[in-house]
């Protein structure tokens, strides 16, 4: 279900994602800066689907380029009301229905809420807003199970991009301007944040230039925390909140799983409660990353330090787990003499293993084979 206060616009497009599916798309008049308008959207969703998932917050106009001492009072006061006050509104008429489905929200910001831009005071004060407004719901909500997230892009080519452009003196040249401010050279596409939204594929890739390619491990990975490339070209992908670490093939077919059972070590932990650790286990408990050796030997991080047989090379193996070989650490009280919350694994050289503790905020090299 999509929504736009323009109709033939809005139908066009609900059209063209209909054609290129999977799936169906509906269209629904409303004017965002209307809360009533918006209670008509999602009680239609609900009723046409008899849920609602996941609501996406994407309203928003840029003002021309000013100083402050141009802005009337009233200006920014409308602005606010279309670019954050909307997204107030559409939160609050959706949650009631999104804690049934344990759903999730997606507010689409901008990175200039966080940098700042020249000339873009009201502009820039709102999107700072989306950020502070995504913080706190993504607290309060998290004990219903609703994910609160904001996607923040830079410079994204779209229609209106393409008008704005068209006002300069020398359309060409001010694109290449825009273009410049990427890291990858170019402005993203609306089709690029699209997929970054997309929260069942848990990995994206990318081509060097930084554009789409791919997504896969649908369903498989149930949070992605950290990510690395094994001397076989194979892809690990640790599973914080499935406990586990996944092998993957570069085209995204699932080899294998360190630890199957999806349950955690018993350490005491509580849920986003880091304070609660209150001993060591075998792993996992909530890992957080993966590093593996020249001779395949995966390292883990959770409370405990993890080192696991190699894994034999080639695509072909489905069902194939590696033996934890050793693992040690232990729970640190008062020292980073031993781990709290190791965070970063990183493989160094053929015997020592660099690691950081995010609790103690320390940083240490243990050795492969350690006493």
């Amino acid at each position: 279900m999509i929504c736009y206060r323009i109709r033939p616009a809005g139908e066009r497009l609900a059209e063209e994602l209909r054609d290129q599916g999977p799936g169906t798309c509906d269209f629904v008049q409303c004017d965002v800066t209307q809360p009533p308008q918006i209670t008509r959207v999602i009680e239609e969703t609900v009723v046409r689907h008899s849920r609602l998932d996941c609501l996406i917050n994407n309203a928003g106009w840029h003002p021309d380029k000013r100083t402050i001492d141009d802005f009337s009072v009233e200006e920014f006061e409308d602005l606010l009301r279309l670019n954050l006050v909307s997204y107030f509104a559409a939160c609050k008429l959706a949650l009631p229905y999104l804690r049934e489905t344990r759903g999730g929200i997606i507010n689409i910001g901008s990175l200039v809420g966080t940098i700042g831009q020249e000339w873009a005071t009201t502009c820039v004060a709102t999107k700072g807003g989306i950020s502070a407004l995504t913080k706190a719901p993504a607290i309060d909500e998290a004990r219903h199970g609703v994910r609160v997230n904001a996607v923040l892009p830079e410079v994204i080519h779209t229609p209106g991009t393409e008008a704005f452009i068209q006002l300069a003196q020398s359309p060409q040249a001010h694109r290449e301007y825009l273009a410049s401010w990427q890291w990858a050279g170019r402005m993203g596409t609306p089709l690029e944040v699209g997929y970054v939204c997309r929260g069942e594929w848990s990995v994206i890739v990318l081509d060097r230039d930084r554009r789409y390619l791919d997504c896969w491990a649908q369903g498989q990975i149930v949070r992605a925390h950290g990510m690395t490339i094994g001397p076989d070209d194979m892809v690990y992908c640790v599973d914080d909140r499935g406990h586990a670490v996944r092998k993957f093939t570069p085209d995204g077919k699932l080899l294998t799983t360190i630890e199957t059972t999806d349950r955690p070590a018993e350490t005491g932990y509580e849920l986003n409660r880091p304070d609660t650790v209150l001993r060591s286990g075998p792993p996992f408990n909530r890992p957080t990353d993966v590093a593996v050796s020249p001779t395949g030997e995966p390292l883990t991080t959770t409370v405990r330090l993890g080192r696991y047989c190699p894994m034999p090379r080639g695509r072909g193996l489905t069902c194939y787990m590696p033996a934890l070989r050793s693992s040690w650490s232990h729970h640190g009280t008062s020292t980073p003499s031993n781990g709290s919350s190791p965070y970063v694994a990183h493989k160094r050289c053929s015997r020592t293993w660099p690691m950081a503790d995010r609790k103690f905020c320390s940083y240490g090299t243990w050795c492969t084979s350690p006493s």
